[in-house]
């Protein structure tokens, strides 16, 4: 009687444990997951740690404004547009941050460049700068190393629409 009075406890509990609702796999591999190889070799692993942990992003418009005395010489004029929400820069990260956003095997027919927005990324004292050429659909990383020049697709295109 007594093994029964155990047995019946340890039952419960098996039955319990069991009973756990377990990860389906073809949910698990339908979980979509962000591959960023490319990009991170792309940009260097600090300016991408930048990218992943930014604190702070600014939105810029990069207005053509015609130079004094001249009929056909421009200048950049940077205007503060807006500071992104968190939900914003959360958004735009995993754009930024996945390899999907780009189009890595396009060759480069035109080289021009020519930014109409422009967006800070801030972190602790670091600084990245992305100009975007909406025109070109092209992206600019920019940093005090340089720039680094990418084409991107239009799942980030339709995000830069909406800012």
């Amino acid at each position: 009687m007594r093994r029964h009075f155990l047995a019946v406890p340890l039952l419960f509990f098996l039955v319990a444990c069991n009973s756990q609702k377990r990860a389906n796999t073809e949910d698990v591999l339908q979980e979509k997951t962000v591959a960023s190889q490319k990009i991170r070799a792309f940009l260097n692993e600090a300016n991408f740690d930048l990218v992943n942990t930014v604190e702070l992003m600014v939105l810029f418009d990069i207005q053509k404004s015609l130079i004094e005395g001249t009929t056909d010489e421009y200048s950049n004029k940077v205007v503060l547009n807006d500071t992104l929400s968190n939900q914003q820069t959360i958004q735009l990260v995993e754009l930024l941050k996945d390899d999907a956003s780009y189009v890595w095997e396009a060759t480069d027919e035109d080289p021009r460049f020519d930014p109409s927005l422009q967006i800070l990324l801030k972190k602790e004292g670091q600084r990245l700068f992305i100009l975007v050429d909406e025109e070109r659909k092209k992206l600019g990383f920019i940093n005090l190393e340089g720039q680094r020049v990418v084409k991107y697709n239009s799942a980030i295109a339709t995000r830069f629409k909406n800012l």
